[in-house]
């Protein structure tokens, strides 16, 4: 073993002049970012390979786009650099290695190709798709029930975003003349912040969702890669647990992204989510318009049919009083014919005993019988009406029908002759 000992730096040195030697042009690799970082436009990213059958990670190296490289690259691609720059997707890359005796070893990016990445967005966006089912969860947000009226809107969308003003002056200048509430939420709409700031709005309109009707998620148009934010497993899975409806236009014209497939009603622009809202007040204010012509039609026919009605009441209540006092009168007069003759009736049967009555005590006067030869005797004025009553001596008085006569008993007999 050599006794020499070298420096760390020494080392380090040596270990850049292989990697220059070895490696003096860039070469293209493949591998995921893991992380991403913006500092004064510099981009600043972690790369890693994972084993094939597991997620164990085999390889990580830093990895860096200059500013002015970053400023090339995204006048070549355009927007197809912001979208192909996300964490978690697997990228090609041109890279040169380039080792520092103080840093160690980064790979400085010269060039991307998009082209590669849309085919891993495409299985990254089938993957997220068959979690969200797999979870029961993809229709949980259209299953919603949606208010009659929407007024009350929560906005999750950059303040700078192009659709945003289109969005709000559509609704502002509504014919109808409908007033609507909104409160912008401000997120992200595109790069690497998108799913920090958009789960972290949602989570504060779902702690207010008693103040809202619903969500609007808006953005501008794009290219196919720019929707790749939406595509996210927890974004999406953010939307379709939602308690409030979400209605997203994220302005493109034919690309869903997944958020739009588990969101409760997906519009391809900014101003058709608008319109969406205006029509859904529209079409309540239509249906009570309705409701209220009918209100007024049947109350009107009710009421004509009970105005006949009533009329026909009235006429039979006048016919029916007429038929009743026609009635009663002929009965009263039934009545006073019966009793008229009841009456005469009883007063010539009354008029007959009575006859009888006065006949009978005519014929029972004793004057009367005393003027057919008949007495009175009384005694101290009293009838006497036996003449076990008399006693010898006693004083009596006899009343004939022309006078009376006292005399005094002297004896008392029975007799049977009479």
């Amino acid at each position: 073993m050599s006794s020499e000992t070298g420096s760390l730096f020494e080392l380090n040195e040596y270990i850049r002049r292989v990697v220059a030697l070895n490696f003096p042009e860039p070469l293209w690799v493949r591998a995921e970012i893991a992380q991403l970082s913006e500092s004064k436009d510099h981009y600043y990213l972690q790369l890693v390979e994972k084993a094939a059958d597991s997620t164990d990670i085999i390889a990580r190296n830093d990895a860096v786009i200059w500013a002015p490289t970053y400023r090339r690259l995204f006048g070549k691609y355009l927007r197809k650099l912001k979208a192909v720059l996300q964490p978690g997707l697997e990228v090609r890359l041109l890279v040169q290695a380039d080792y520092h005796e103080q840093y160690g070893l980064k790979l400085i990016i010269e060039d991307i190709d998009p082209d590669f990445s849309i085919g891993q967005v495409e299985q990254q966006r089938l993957e997220t798709i068959e979690t969200l089912k797999s979870a029961g969860i993809f229709d949980q947000n259209r299953a919603l029930r949606l208010p009659p009226v929407l007024q009350r809107i929560a906005v999750l969308s950059s303040p700078n975003a192009a659709g945003l003003q289109d969005f709000t002056e559509h609704l502002r200048q509504n014919i109808y003349g409908y007033s609507f509430k909104y409160q912008l939420f401000p997120i992200a709409v595109q790069g690497i912040h998108v799913e920090r700031e958009f789960l972290t709005q949602i989570k504060k309109i779902e702690s207010a969702r008693d103040q809202f009707d619903c969500i609007a998620l808006i953005r501008g148009g794009g290219s196919k890669l720019d929707l790749g934010a939406f595509d996210q497993l927890e974004v999406a899975r953010a939307v379709a647990t939602c308690t409030l409806p979400v209605l997203t236009g994220i302005g493109h014209e034919t690309d869903r992204s997944v958020v739009d497939l588990v969101a409760f009603q997906a519009l391809k622009t900014p101003t058709a989510v608008a319109d969406f809202l205006i029509n859904q007040n529209a079409r309540f204010e239509a249906e009570i318009l309705h409701l209220g012509q009918l209100v007024k039609s049947n109350a009107g026919r009710l009421l004509k049919q009970d105005q006949i009605r009533l009329e026909h009441l009235s006429q039979q209540l006048a016919f029916e009083s007429k038929k009743a006092c026609l009635y009663t009168a002929n009965r009263l007069e039934n009545l006073e014919m019966t009793l008229r003759g009841s009456l005469k009736m009883r007063l010539n049967n009354e008029r007959n005993d009575l006859r009888r009555l006065a006949d009978l005590v005519e014929a029972l006067n004793p004057e009367n019988a005393m003027k057919r030869g008949f007495t009175l005797t009384t005694k101290a004025g009293k009838v006497v009406t036996s003449a076990h009553e008399l006693r010898p001596g006693d004083r009596i008085e006899t009343h004939f029908a022309d006078g009376r006569k006292q005399s005094i008993v002297q004896a008392t007999e029975k007799t049977t002759d009479l």
